[in-house]
């Protein structure tokens, strides 16, 4: 075969070397990708920034502020992180079984504590004093477990002594109580958040596991950018829930803007509505990376005490003709990232590419899975 500079664009073998040329491109870049996501776990690891919650609380004392920790904490932490007591369990399944389950993969345990924790009552009389009670099995099941256990007090509740709780729970006033107010939930979370990265919260013996499957990870991510150099790069790269991420870089002369649809909006709607806009689209072909301006505005009733924070869990995946790309891999807000009801911010998305967006469909992913962004005309 002729050397490619030898042979004029007509020639079979110039479209042979071409073809392997991209090939190799695409190839090298999924090995990148997927040593970005091994280093991120890794790293995260050592840091102690991946962590599994247990939360435990009472539906007649504080549900609606449990719901909202739990989702505060999602967004920081990844959902699949986050165990909100009997709302995971399945019909028909062992209660015991599974709490015990679910604490022993935990790193950590919320108790969530109102002001009619300790008081509420049923037909049998005091709840806390019912062996069979839900919220008292799921909380000594955590202090047997040897997992950290945090009372968390919202509502301006108080630490209940240990004359107020049965004696398989009296362990748990000894333990160091963390408060978050209405009136400053995401501060009093990001605090609450730090304390269970800590390397005194979090449990080492789960760290090494994780360690070696970052490891395993940048195997596979070999492994797969051979794949690709074998099959074409008709496949796209799975990712690894890296969870908290950096923030985008500054534009620069080497991104190549990609035309947006009119219509490239979404709404969604759950306990809040949101509106997610792409404004822009923009590829850096050296760094392998696109970037998607998006635009999200709370359009729910001024009434609405539900506060969404703008951040990657928003996101699922950004597909390139059909193919997933993966979580974000960066992310930068403009404005307050609490979205209060009428108020919007702009975010900067960073996704690492395994595909050529060359004139292919971009579709961006959200988080609820539907509706989703046709991104391009």
């Amino acid at each position: 075969m002729a050397r490619p500079g030898e042979l004029g664009r007509d020639s079979p073998d110039f479209t042979r070397w071409y073809r392997i040329e991209r090939l190799a491109l695409f190839g090298a870049r999924r090995w990148r990708v997927g040593v970005r996501a091994a280093c991120a776990v890794m790293a995260q690891c050592r840091r102690g920034d991946i962590v599994q919650i247990f939360i435990s609380y009472r539906r007649e004392d504080t549900a609606g502020r449990a719901g909202r920790l739990f989702d505060t904490l999602a967004s920081r932490l990844g959902t699949r992180n986050v165990f909100q007591d009997v709302t995971a369990i399945a019909p028909g399944t062992d209660f015991d079984r599974e709490i015990t389950a679910a604490i022993d993969r935990c790193d950590a345990a919320l108790v969530i504590i109102g002001n009619d924790w300790t008081t509420l009552t049923g037909p049998a009389g005091r709840r806390l004093d019912d062996g069979d009670d839900y919220v008292r099995r799921e909380v000594a099941a955590a202090l047997m477990s040897g997992v950290p256990v945090v009372p968390v007090l919202v509502g301006g509740a108080s630490m209940p002594s240990a004359d107020e709780l049965p004696e398989d729970l009296r362990p748990l006033a000894l333990r160091q109580a963390v408060t978050i107010r209405d009136d400053f939930w995401h501060e009093d979370v990001d605090t609450l958040t730090r304390r269970l990265r800590r390397d005194d919260v979090a449990d080492h013996r789960r760290r090494w596991p994780v360690l070696v499957a970052g490891a395993m990870i940048a195997v596979l991510a070999v492994v797969a950018a051979l794949w690709t150099l074998g099959d074409g790069g008709d496949r796209g790269a799975d990712s690894t829930d890296a969870g908290q991420i950096t923030g985008c870089p500054e534009p620069n002369e080497s991104w190549n803007t990609i035309e947006v649809a009119d219509s490239a909006t979404a709404t969604v709607e759950t306990d809040v509505r949101l509106v997610f806009t792409v404004h822009r689209a923009a590829v850096d072909a050296e760094e392998g990376r696109v970037f998607l301006d998006v635009e999200v505005r709370n359009e729910s009733e001024p009434k609405s005490t539900a506060v969404p924070y703008y951040n990657q869990e928003l996101f699922q995946t950004l597909l390139v003709d059909g193919l997933s790309q993966g979580i974000p891999q960066c992310l930068t807000v403009e404005g307050n990232p609490n979205l209060y009801p009428g108020q919007r911010a702009i975010g900067l998305v960073g996704f690492d590419l395994t595909e050529d967006p060359t004139d292919q469909p971009l579709v961006l992913e959200l988080l609820s899975g539907d509706p989703d962004i046709t991104v391009t005309p």
